[in-house]
């Protein structure tokens, strides 16, 4: 929890600070994550989505969001897009899918829940390109936009496991584990 603090919040205080220093900014792309919207509670976003995180990620992202708008604010001439982006996945992924993938290779894999809950992700290209249309985009907009950015389908996370085994040719057999076990897990790690 407190090297998710350090990260995003500190280091977007310190950001912002170094940022009040140059003269030319005019843009400023920030990425943030999907975790600042309980997803648990909504599985299609429209619209400017008020943030109501349930993890100590998301909470911290959230309050980076907020020095970063801030920031903006006291520069008018700054124009502000925050992207809130879910789990990216491509070459030299993170360590989230990395740990599915090799889950998948020991050919049995533990899921919290029938596994039916949709999952929203974003491969990386997909990603830099609309950071590229965001770089290049040139017409009014407001001086503060929170964008939603994934691939346009979602799958369950039992897909997702078997589409995974099936490019890597291979079986998986999924364990599913109540899902109050889970509950009681993060109610456990949010104590902690």
């Amino acid at each position: 929890t407190k090297d998710f603090y350090d990260v995003n919040v500190l280091g977007t205080q310190v950001i912002c600070e170094l940022l009040k220093k140059s003269k030319k900014l005019k843009k400023i792309i920030y990425l943030s994550s999907l975790a600042v919207v309980n997803s648990k509670r909504c599985s299609i976003i429209k619209g400017k989505k008020q943030g109501i995180p349930f993890s100590p990620y998301g909470r911290s992202k959230l309050k980076a969001e907020k020095i970063m708008e801030l920031f903006c604010l006291s520069q008018p001439q700054v124009q502000l897009y925050t992207l809130r982006v879910p789990i990216i996945y491509g070459p030299k992924q993170g360590e989230l899918i990395s740990a599915l993938f090799k889950q998948i290779r020991k050919g049995s894999i533990c899921v919290f829940g029938d596994g039916m809950n949709n999952r929203s992700m974003c491969f990386i290209k997909n990603l830099t390109d609309a950071i590229i249309v965001l770089i290049e985009r040139k017409e009014k907009t407001p001086q503060s936009e929170i964008l939603y950015i994934s691939d346009r389908e979602q799958v369950t996370l039992n897909e997702l496991i078997y589409i995974i085994a099936k490019k890597m040719n291979l079986k998986v057999r999924i364990k599913h584990m109540p899902s109050a076990i889970c509950g009681l897990a993060r109610a456990v790690f949010l104590f902690l």
